[in-house]
């Protein structure tokens, strides 16, 4: 073999070690299980139930708090307030007994795999974002991850502040009589049609062509209900990508 051929094969034994020792030294690229089914499961409905069997450490990063206190506050969504907040928060509603305004906002989302369980109904993707706010425009209970297919009725029934509210365990006031009656009148909350009446929770009369008491009811109800609406509006514009 001519010194010419040896120099080429000896190069080209070099560049094949070379490449060969790229190849095992290439980093590989690793990634939490939980985090490569998010495509599929969707980024909040299941998560937290993955967390807690597969990786508790990244449960306490992603709630920013243990486990323990994330389920207290699930447990107990509002707080007692002070006699004075309580006066000021009902006559800012203007609407008697009425601690605070119900509603859903439905936020869209990209895709998942799964698309049957987030279609909502218009025809988009989304999840539920569902709040109760108080007259100071605060947000006192929030749920956030139903499936965009499920009503907002359903998504209140399923919640904790609906179990709150049956058991009465949310630390209301007990019912007292409204001015000028004797009946004791127990404190609310406000929602729309989209919501079953029930003791704890009111809703606008339906139909039109009410008497005239019905339709002031209604008006103060729906003047109460903006404020909830006009807080899910905000967060729909910072929460929406």
């Amino acid at each position: 073999m001519s010194r010419q051929k040896r120099a080429i094969a000896a190069a080209l034994i070099i560049a094949i070690s070379r490449k060969q020792r790229r190849e095992r030294t290439r980093k590989r690229i690793w990634i939490k299980e939980w985090i490569a089914r998010r495509p599929a499961l969707g980024a909040y409905t299941m998560l937290l139930d993955e967390l807690r069997s597969e990786d508790p450490k990244q449960l306490k990063n992603f709630l920013r708090m243990s486990e323990t206190d994330f389920n207290f506050l699930l447990q107990c969504p509002l707080q007692r307030k002070s006699g004075r907040r309580m006066q000021n928060s009902l006559r800012k509603m203007e609407l008697p007994h009425c601690v605070g305004a119900l509603d859903g906002k439905h936020i869209v989302i990209q895709a998942p795999l799964v698309v049957e369980v987030t279609t909502n109904y218009k025809g988009t993707h989304s999840i539920v974002l569902m709040a109760l706010a108080d007259a100071n425009y605060k947000i006192i209970y929030a749920n956030i991850g139903a499936n965009g297919r499920i009503s907002d009725g359903g998504v209140f029934n399923n919640c904790g502040l609906s179990t709150a509210l049956e058991e009465n365990t949310l630390n209301l006031p007990p019912p007292e009589p409204l001015s000028g009656c004797n009946k004791p009148v127990p404190y609310v909350v406000v929602a729309d049609d989209a919501f079953a009446l029930k003791p704890h929770l009111m809703k606008p009369y339906p139909f039109r062509n009410q008497p005239g008491i019905n339709r002031v009811y209604n008006y103060r109800l729906s003047r109460a209900r903006r404020i909830v609406e006009n807080v899910l509006a905000s967060l729909q514009q910072d929460l929406e990508f």
